[in-house]
């Protein structure tokens, strides 16, 4: 995860991001996408079934 995406760990059980490592900006814009969903999700916006499915759509 440190070399793709640059994540390391933090302090207290926290992570890190280096923004200049190649995968950086993907990862960002994965966590800004789950943020909308979530911040969708707990407006009303969207279902507990249709974040179930948004989830879903995402491989491992």
């Amino acid at each position: 995860m440190e070399d793709s995406f640059g994540i390391a760990p933090g302090p207290v059980g926290t992570i890190t991001i280096d923004h200049k490592t190649k995968g950086a900006k993907k990862l960002t814009q994965a966590l800004k996408a789950w943020s909308r969903a979530l911040a969708d999700v707990e407006s009303g916006k969207m279902t507990e079934a249709e974040y179930e499915l948004w989830k879903a759509s995402f491989r491992a």
